[in-house]
């Protein structure tokens, strides 16, 4: 419930477009929001296919859209850098293949934490 809310209110300021105090984005944040977004991508596909994890998806969700948010970056365009990644995979290796390695990287992902 306070994650939703917490996630509800960082939205908001999203769409508000509050001042912060911000800073140039680095090729470090770009390289975080990337793993952010990959991981986002991974454990939404996961908890689809009836995998259960410790982490949801909107969890990484709202750690993406803070990292972006405060570095000034794309969140739109990481999701669809991610996506891009596990749709050219799944057209060389097939989707059962890629499935296995969805759901090996979303458990990946929550090991990170």
């Amino acid at each position: 419930m306070i994650r939703s809310i917490l996630f509800t209110a960082v939205s908001v300021s999203l769409c508000l477009g509050v001042p912060t105090v911000g800073h140039a984005a680095s090729k470090e944040d770009q390289k975080n929001l990337r793993g952010l977004a990959e991981c986002a991508y991974l454990v939404r596909i996961a908890e689809g296919n009836g995998v259960q994890l410790k982490t949801n998806s909107s969890m990484w969700d709202q750690a993406k859209a803070n990292l972006a948010f405060q570095a000034q970056l794309d969140a739109a365009r990481a999701d669809e850098e991610a996506r891009a990644k596990f749709k050219r995979r799944e057209r060389v290796l097939g989707s059962e293949k890629v499935m296995q390695e969805i759901i090996r990287g979303a458990r990946n992902c929550e090991s990170q934490i």
